[in-house]
């Protein structure tokens, strides 16, 4: 194994069980960005669906507008679950943080949400 598949390895090991730690989100981010460059298949749909997980429980983060949108960039790459799950959280989330800074961020990629095919599918529009 080269250098990289051993960084990879040992960050994706790392992620388990410590979504409380602040280096959490940056390590997740490195996965995700150097996956590419592994000389084995990642399961990327599963590291998606661990930072779906991460936002939903994380919202007070400082690190959240970050994955938010490192997730909602690669949303096409996870699990119709983890995207219906992100999907029913925004909406919910939109309906009752109206004075939330980051409330137009989370409002205007659900509605770019609303135009894709998989949302339209999944949520009868």
């Amino acid at each position: 194994t080269n250098i990289i598949d051993e960084m990879l390895s040992y960050g994706i090991n790392w992620l388990d069980g410590r979504e409380d730690q602040l280096q959490w989100a940056f390590v997740w981010q490195d996965i995700l960005k150097y996956y590419k460059n592994a000389s084995y298949p990642i399961n990327t749909a599963k590291l998606l669906d661990t930072g779906v997980n991460w936002i939903i429980t994380k919202e007070d983060s400082f690190q959240w507008n970050y994955m938010w949108n490192w997730v909602t960039n690669n949303l096409d790459k996870s699990t119709a679950a983890a995207k219906n799950t992100l999907i029913k959280w925004g909406l919910s989330w939109i309906a009752t943080n109206q004075t939330r800074k980051k409330w137009p961020i989370v409002y205007i990629d659900l509605a770019k949400m609303k135009y894709r095919k998989d949302f339209k599918k999944n949520h009868n529009c």
